[in-house]
């Protein structure tokens, strides 16, 4: 299924305007956040600049991070989980992969130091 919304061109980027969906994930991802994006903007618009911080303290208190991550997990439960979709073990896939190229980038960054200093010491 495609629909698309109005498409714009800058030198470097595409960008979909509405909430058009095209293809099955990535625009409705920007989409949401750039909603979220929005939220907070038109919630501080109307704000001085010395008010701007009393407004976002009470987001980094460590209830309302509690809160926003079990409702992202509230939410990714409803959208994967409960719809029997196949996605959570692509994500476990890619989280698994991501995660062992983490683990073992710091040895392979010092292995190429090492090659790289013995490269420089044979020539």
């Amino acid at each position: 299924m495609v629909v698309a919304a109005q498409v714009e061109q800058s030198e470097t980027h595409s960008y979909i305007i509405g909430s058009g969906r095209v293809g099955s994930r990535g625009p409705r991802r920007r989409s949401e956040e750039a909603m979220a994006l929005r939220r907070f903007y038109n919630e501080i618009k109307g704000k001085k600049v010395s008010e701007v911080p009393e407004h976002v303290k009470p987001m980094l208190s460590l209830n309302y991070i509690k809160r926003a991550i079990q409702r992202g997990m509230d939410n990714y439960h409803a959208k994967y989980i409960e719809t029997d979709s196949p996605e959570p073990i692509f994500h476990v896939c890619f989280g698994g992969m991501i995660f062992s190229y983490l683990v073992a980038l710091p040895h392979e960054r010092r292995h190429l130091e090492h090659a790289q200093q013995h490269a420089q010491q044979n020539h």
